[in-house]
């Protein structure tokens, strides 16, 4: 039973360290001058969003949209809520939720509780129980604030020049389809030109722990087309 607290605790202090350094890039090539512009340009953007209008940004038929891309059947959060509260009783918590989301948007200011969530630990297949890095977190954040992102990314519109070959993270495509294009690749090359095919795999493990959030959001300022919105993100 002691070992088992112990493990218990020892999970959640390491899960709690990656949470803090998960924004903190360890090291990072990064040109510093570069790193300095976009920090300058991070602090000039962010003071031209709060003296943009305060006009409403969401309606009350934005939150109605928003709360039909909900999935339902999902676990509840740490307040009790499930997406289903919120789709089955619509006319009484969308009004509501347009004053709150507009009300976030002209004070520049995000919810504690938005950021929260239930973490679980879950051992990966096959992987020592006794080792930290072989337990995946999977979390359960607040209804809200999913209802919230499902609010804003329709508004957020950005124009990235992302390659045809791009298939994670892309609407309408699976990494099924690259798989598809190996496939065939190495059938045309077996059975057609008959030369040696060569494949490169790269498995990056831990990008997000490596990535300067700064720079990210001075690409996301270039590329998208509501600014108001990008002090929000």
């Amino acid at each position: 039973m002691a070992s088992t607290t112990i493990l218990h605790l020892t999970k959640q202090t390491a899960s709690l360290d990656t949470l803090r350094n998960l924004a903190v890039p360890k090291e990072n090539g990064y040109d510093p001058e570069f790193l300095d512009l976009c920090n300058i340009r991070h602090n000039i953007f962010d003071e031209l969003c709060k003296q943009s209008s305060n006009e409403p940004q969401f309606s009350f038929q934005n939150i109605c949209d928003a709360i039909q891309q909900l999935h339902s059947g999902k676990a509840t959060d740490e307040l009790g809520l499930a997406a289903e509260h919120f789709k089955n009783s619509p006319t009484t918590v969308t009004h509501f939720l347009t004053n709150c989301f507009n009300n976030i948007f002209n004070n520049h200011h995000i919810p504690d509780i938005f950021k929260s969530g239930i973490v679980t630990h879950v051992l990966k297949k096959g992987k020592n129980p006794m080792l930290m890095d072989t337990y995946r977190g999977i979390a359960v954040t607040p209804v809200i604030s999913k209802l919230f992102e499902c609010t804003i990314l329709p508004r957020l519109t950005v124009n990235f020049n992302q390659s045809s070959l791009q298939f994670g993270f892309t609407k309408g495509l699976s990494m099924l389809m690259a798989s598809l294009i190996i496939t065939e690749a190495r059938a045309e090359v077996k059975l057609v030109t008959m030369e040696p095919l060569f494949l490169i795999t790269v498995d990056s493990q831990k990008v997000f722990d490596v990535v300067d959030y700064i720079i990210l959001l001075d690409a996301l300022y270039d590329h998208t087309q509501n600014h108001p919105l990008w002090s929000i993100v």
